[in-house]
């Protein structure tokens, strides 16, 4: 799981710093903010700090790899973030590289409905596959976690705030924490009330809402950001908060026995027999 939370954390990065690129140098979707749904909804889903953490104590309490292995993450993603946009400025010609980017109110255009329509059949086609037991995922799993999404967003833009900090990133600061401790705080509810698990809205509020709650992709832009603005010691500072604190939170975790069998991946999906099997194909 490790290895493949590696390879989320790396993509993410690459994906959200090509997408930020084009808003800013290409075209820029203004109403709705396509970026601002896509990097808070779909990336923030993708790769969160609450699972960095799980993997992390996951390691055990012989060792301190586990902190060793948060710090790799965010740095991996520091760096897949300069990448995407190295790479999405060598694929876009220059010519339309422009400081001043066309904003398009898509609200207004015909698109806006083809757009909502394509995500509504996607749903629709994801909800039959899940349906029919190709996969092993419940229909009920995708909805409820859909569901949490937008919730976990709008919680950690309250736990975020609106006041804006010149150096360290508090806000994002404060959504990375709580999301741990409340990964912390549900395994120990887990584990006293086991049958709390066998609920679709339980398991998806530790596997989806938690994750929407942290902000991976914002601690690494921010801290991409404070050093191209000459804010090295801030940018510096802001990765070190969030690797100490979440440090922490890591080996508490770890070093809690009954904790290691309860890992955020087990309640994200709800594994049911296929409906068939590859080896008969």
């Amino acid at each position: 799981s490790c290895i493949v939370a590696m390879k989320s954390g790396s993509t993410h990065g690459f994906v959200s710093r090509m997408a930020v690129f084009l808003a800013t140098y290409v075209v820029r979707f203004h109403e709705p903010p396509l970026l601002l749904v896509f990097r808070g909804g779909f990336v923030a889903i993708y790769t969160s700090f609450a699972g960095i953490v799980e993997h992390g104590a996951s390691f055990g309490p012989e060792t301190t790899f586990g902190v060793g292995y948060l710090s790799c993450m965010l740095m991996a993603g520091v760096a897949c973030n300069v990448l995407g946009q190295w790479a999405m400025s060598q694929i876009v010609p220059k010519k339309y590289q422009v400081e001043c980017p066309v904003d398009i109110n898509l609200a207004e255009t015909v698109w806006d409905d083809y757009l909502f329509y394509a995500c509504l059949l996607l749903l629709v086609f994801a909800s039959c596959i899940c349906y029919s037991g190709f996969v092993p995922y419940a229909a009920t799993e995708l909805w409820v976690g859909i569901a949490f999404v937008p919730i976990g967003f709008r919680v950690g833009q309250v736990i975020e705030g609106s006041e804006e900090y010149e150096g360290i990133q508090w806000g994002t600061w404060r959504c990375n924490f709580t999301s741990a401790l409340t990964l912390a705080g549900s395994c120990v509810c887990a584990h006293l009330v086991p049958f709390l698990n066998d609920f679709t809205v339980w398991r998806k509020f530790v596997g989806t809402f938690i994750g929407a709650l942290s902000a991976f992709n914002g601690t690494t832009s921010d801290t991409i950001l404070l050093w191209k603005k000459g804010q090295k010691k801030e940018a510096v500072l802001n990765a070190t908060l969030n690797i100490v604190s979440l440090g922490a939170i890591v080996l508490g975790i770890s070093r809690m026995p009954f904790l290691l069998d309860i890992w955020l991946g087990r309640n994200v999906v709800q594994v049911e027999p296929l409906a068939w099997d590859l080896r008969e194909l």
